[in-house]
């Protein structure tokens, strides 16, 4: 089934930043991602700061991360390609509320003042940003934002405030974040990115430019 996106989709996308589809992810495809359980018992922090680009070792994670439903809605509303990985985010929520004190101090000033994409990623050159429920309990009172079925995706820019705060105290939730660029991204210091030193370990340093075979094309 190919997947298009109608007028009033776009319309949406772009006078509010974000624009949910459900059902695009198939049940078979997105409940791997959930069975280690050990993992997604850990605090959303912890769950945070251990979760950036799982797509590297878990298959699963890369198969969503590639998914071709979600890469051609991102193309439509975008009008932009080729189109490269640049990260992928395991989040978790919970109906706990916030903590009285976080292990890292970056993480409590996204959740505390959710900003933008743009400024707390260490790349310079996204274009569009894909959230998907993984699992999530019925009835939440979470931000019309956030996806809350299984398979759920919510499109947005990376320019709008990505809503963090809702970690804590609205829902038990899964989910995970693919973000996306252009073919031409810089790794760049983001002070505010919690994982902003993680890509010297694949021998980049900021200023590069970010290659094919850490951050593929995805789409062309």
């Amino acid at each position: 089934m190919r997947w298009s996106v109608p007028n009033e989709s776009h319309f949406y996308f772009n006078k509010h930043g974000y624009v949910r589809f459900e059902g695009l992810i198939k049940e078979e495809a997105s409940q791997p991602l959930i069975h280690d359980q050990a993992f997604w018992k850990k605090t959303p922090e912890k769950v945070f700061l251990e979760g950036r680009d799982l797509w590297r070792t878990h298959a699963e994670w890369a198969k969503i991360a590639r998914d071709r439903h979600i890469l051609t809605i991102s193309n439509e509303l975008l009008n932009v390609k080729p189109i490269r990985l640049a990260y992928t985010q395991a989040i978790r929520l919970t109906k706990s509320p916030h903590p009285d004190h976080f292990q890292n101090s970056t993480i409590e000033s996204l959740i505390k003042t959710p900003i933008p994409l743009l400024e707390s990623s260490c790349f310079q050159g996204l274009c569009i940003a894909a959230l998907i429920c993984l699992e999530c309990e019925e009835n939440t009172d979470l931000p019309d934002f956030f996806p809350r079925t299984p398979g759920e995706v919510t499109f947005f820019q990376p320019t709008m405030p990505f809503p963090l705060d809702a970690l804590y105290g609205h829902a038990d939730a899964k989910m995970m974040l693919v973000v996306y660029s252009l073919r031409t991204v810089l790794y760049v210091l983001r002070p505010k990115d919690p994982h902003t030193h993680q890509l010297k370990k694949l021998g980049y340093g900021f200023g590069d430019h970010l290659k094919d075979k850490t951050h593929p094309t995805v789409f062309n």
